[in-house]
């Protein structure tokens, strides 16, 4: 699992107790950034008051479908989700997530310098969004 890999994970189960299929989108490689933590963004293809508009917006990120692996109209959430590395692997073998493809290198730079701007995202997820800016940078 590396950053810009996208899971069509099955029942995701949220902070609340909902669960709901969905496609999330790894942010960073637990091998670099000294962060041993996976944090995923979430994916959705409702719309709910927010923009069409390709690319970076105030919140979320937008991809028009065909765009990247999205086959519909995707808006990422800027709403970050931290499993360990163990959980993943373990939902991994349980057949409950199934690899959809890697994000392109630029559209994940992308990704990650609009999630930057957001004031939601907590200071150490932040610093670690940051620090995988460098690198995709280099």
């Amino acid at each position: 699992m590396a950053e810009g890999d996208v899971y069509f994970w099955k029942k995701f189960e949220f902070p609340d107790g909902g669960r709901a299929d969905k496609l999330l989108i790894v942010l960073n490689n637990t091998d670099l950034c000294d962060f041993s933590n996976v944090l995923l963004f979430k994916t959705t293809s409702k719309q709910w008051r927010r923009q069409s508009r390709e690319g970076c917006n105030d919140g979320y990120f937008f991809f028009s479908r065909g765009k990247e692996l999205f086959p519909m109209d995707t808006w990422i959430l800027f709403t970050v989700y931290e499993v360990t590395f163990g959980d993943l692997l373990k939902t991994k073998s349980d057949n409950s997530i199934e690899f959809k493809g890697t994000l392109k290198n630029k559209s994940l730079a992308a990704l990650l310098d609009c999630a930057s701007k957001s004031n939601d995202i907590s200071g150490h997820h932040m610093d670690v969004i940051n620090c995988m800016r460098q690198i995709l940078k280099q």
